[in-house]
């Protein structure tokens, strides 16, 4: 070879065609089998993410449950140990306890309850009146015990409401404050009852689960609580008996101040 000769390129070049290596499409059957996987595992993530939030919705709610047992503690200071009371509910504004309680939270009025979250609103909640999308039963996902009622005791105490024929109740009426529910989950009024029918709703009708009254699949199935000692609890819906349901002595301690289902 002369030095004036040319090396034979090793790499051989068509000008004017694209060199660059060609893209492989993919079927549309290919396609499908992509989105069918995805939608598999979809399904399979979905009720594992829908449990974790009811979770993190369900810690919300136990706090929400503490601050209330708070606020009513504080009230009895205040009120020379007198305790919440829900009856009866015709009477003027100031003297039950979902009007009493939101000094105590730090809510100025009711319309800041049906219109904004608050510490009342458990955000697994529907909206069963009010404004805005707020959960609950105008923004009041909880309720009251309602044994904790001046209809139940004879007395003209200081806070004895007129015409109800009784004094609301004293810290002292306890008997056993571990086990006797003090607030509860509701999902369409102000007091939670004591029967097992009648659950998460007003004392005066019946519905099917959902429609008026709490959701059985809230929180993964198990509803929440506090006693009058202020611990938190849960239980499967509708597995606590009702103050006139056996076994008695159960029921006596969960829903009556005295333990006992003959004396309220």
């Amino acid at each position: 070879m002369t030095p004036t000769q040319a090396l034979p390129c090793p790499c051989p070049q068509t000008f004017g065609q694209d060199s660059r290596p060609s893209l492989r499409r993919f079927t549309l059957i290919e396609l499908l089998v992509v989105i069918a996987i995805i939608a598999i595992l979809a399904s399979m993530l979905l009720p594992s993410l829908r449990q974790a939030k009811e979770k993190a919705n369900g810690a919300t709610c136990v706090n929400n449950l503490k601050n209330i047992h708070l606020a009513a503690t504080l009230y009895g200071e205040d009120y020379d140990e007198y305790t919440m009371n829900h009856w009866p509910t015709w009477v003027s504004p100031g003297e039950t306890w979902d009007y009493n309680i939101l000094p105590y939270l730090s809510i100025p009025d009711r319309n800041t309850v049906s219109t904004k979250q608050t510490i009342l609103t458990c955000p697994s909640h529907f909206k069963r009146g009010g404004n805005d999308g707020i959960p609950g039963y105008w923004g009041f996902c909880y309720g009251i015990n309602y044994h904790f009622s001046n209809y139940y005791f004879g007395g003209t105490g200081s806070l004895a409401v007129a015409g109800s024929g009784g004094a609301i109740a004293k810290t002292q009426m306890v008997k056993n404050p571990s086990d006797l529910i003090y607030f509860g989950e509701h999902d369409n009024y102000y007091i939670v009852t004591s029967h097992k029918g009648k659950y998460y709703g007003p004392t005066f009708t019946f519905a099917a689960d959902g429609l008026g009254y709490i959701v059985s699949t809230l929180h993964n199935g198990m509803h929440q609580y506090v006693h009058f000692d202020g611990t938190v609890a849960k239980s499967r819906w509708n597995s606590i008996p009702g103050h006139c349901e056996a076994p008695a002595e159960q029921a006596g301690k969960a829903w009556c101040l005295s333990g006992n289902v003959n004396r309220r």
